[in-house]
């Protein structure tokens, strides 16, 4: 349950806008969307306050990262989250929805506070060395999953994977890749989409067994 804070709960649009996106289509994504089961109001000392109820969730998937025995996602199993993520959001904006709460501090690693004081004239040294891709790459994907003994990414999915990196990196927000897009590149097609059908069709045939 999400309790709303007082002053802000009375004319928000959140309500309306978690019935609406899955009253109806059978796009890609719909299910990811966690939907609205109720809303009320609660009095409280500090004003009237909103709720909305939704399904329980589970842990965050930092949380469910780092509590593997390994600390990462088996490759099949982040193909599938990033495929599911990547749905959910196309879902939304097909609704006309901007989901205004993915933003780096619940999505990657935090930036350190200073960053955001930091004055246009501070002193940066020329002589830091900085990791290329190449060498982040290695030191954070391709390392880890070896000495896990799970499989690294080929050429053609590092390839792929790096293209729709890039397209959401660009500066201009004009020019990066909308989620649409990312729907239909090389990577979500030739193995996150692949990872979350073969999920989808093991689910059907484990519920038709218990039938």
């Amino acid at each position: 349950m999400k309790a709303i804070i007082a002053f802000a709960g009375g004319d928000r649009e959140e309500p309306g806008l978690l019935r609406y996106p899955r009253a109806s289509s059978e796009r890609p994504g719909g299910d990811i969307v966690r939907p609205l089961l109720d809303d009320f109001w609660v009095a409280g000392p500090d004003g009237r306050h909103r709720c909305l109820v939704a399904p329980p969730a589970r842990m965050r998937l930092f949380d469910a990262k780092e509590s593997s025995e390994i600390g990462l996602f088996q490759p099949k199993v982040a193909q599938l989250i990033i495929a599911q993520f990547i749905c959910g959001v196309a879902f939304l904006h097909s609704k006309n929805i901007v989901h205004g709460d993915i933003h780096l501090e619940n999505i990657l690693v935090e930036f350190p506070k200073a960053i955001d004081t930091l004055p246009d004239t501070e002193h940066m040294h020329n002589d830091i060395i900085r990791n290329t891709w190449d060498v982040r790459f290695n030191y954070s994907i391709q390392e880890p999953r070896a000495e896990a003994g799970l499989d690294t990414m080929i050429v053609q999915e590092k390839s792929a994977f790096e293209k729709i990196m890039w397209s959401t990196l660009e500066f201009e927000p004009e020019e990066r890749a909308t989620a649409e897009q990312l729907m239909q590149s090389e990577w979500m097609k030739g193995w996150d989409l692949p990872a979350l059908e073969q999920s989808l069709k093991t689910r059907k045939k484990a519920l038709r067994s218990v039938k």
